[in-house]
């Protein structure tokens, strides 16, 4: 029996025949399933400024006395620019909050007896370093990094991507498409809502299955 045809030069003589679809601009929460156009890239450092990992408070570690107590001076309040660490004092900060001028280290809340007033160390000052529960501006990318290269299928991963570097309302696709700058103009110390944009395309239950047909997810 003679050995059938390979597909492949059949698929490529097809595929020459194709040209790609025109760009238009979509919802991200229309986006999913279709192609991507073009790059989606970072429009900003991530973090865009040192951040806490951990509820704690802002040191220096050379500000604690004898007893390994130190004053509370106040709190970092998350999404606005963080006023510089008092000499002498602590901070009280959240995690994601950004770290005030002068910080050292952020010292977790487990490892501190608290009073609104004062802070006092219940771990050993030779376990603490400077750097310490801080994350880094710009340790996941920096200003224009490509995220996601274009081609591929918009997933509910994609439109967290679009949404925490691009901008939460519109994406711009090819009608297979193209994820486009919709700048939303927000200060560099607030906090974008990617995940609200995952969380509606996963209730909805539009997930594409790769294939071209919408499965429930």
């Amino acid at each position: 029996m003679p050995t059938p045809p390979h597909p492949d030069p059949t698929v490529l003589a097809w595929a020459e025949r194709f040209t790609p679809l025109p760009a238009e601009p979509v919802s991200l929460a229309q986006a999913t399933g279709r192609v991507l156009a073009e790059a989606i890239c970072a429009d900003r450092d991530s973090p865009a400024h040192d951040v806490s990992a951990m509820d704690g408070y802002t040191v220096r570690l050379g500000d604690f006395d004898d007893a390994g107590r130190l004053p509370v001076a106040g709190e970092v309040t998350t999404g606005s620019a963080p006023p510089p660490l008092p000499p002498g004092r602590a901070l009280r900060i959240f995690t994601g909050g950004c770290v005030p001028p002068g910080t050292e280290l952020v010292i977790k809340r487990e490892d501190v007896a608290e009073t609104l007033e004062l802070i006092e160390l219940q771990v050993d000052r030779a376990t603490l370093r400077a750097g310490l529960h801080i994350r880094c501006q710009g340790e996941n990318c920096k200003q224009g990094d490509t995220l996601v290269q274009p081609g591929g299928q918009i997933t509910p991963a994609v439109i967290g991507v679009a949404a925490g570097f691009v901008g939460p309302r519109v994406v711009r696709t090819r009608i297979r498409d193209r994820v486009s700058r919709c700048w939303l103009e927000i200060g560099r110390f607030k906090k974008r809502r990617c995940r609200r944009s995952v969380f509606r395309i996963v209730v909805s239950g539009r997930c594409d299955d790769g294939i071209g047909r919408n499965r429930r997810c």
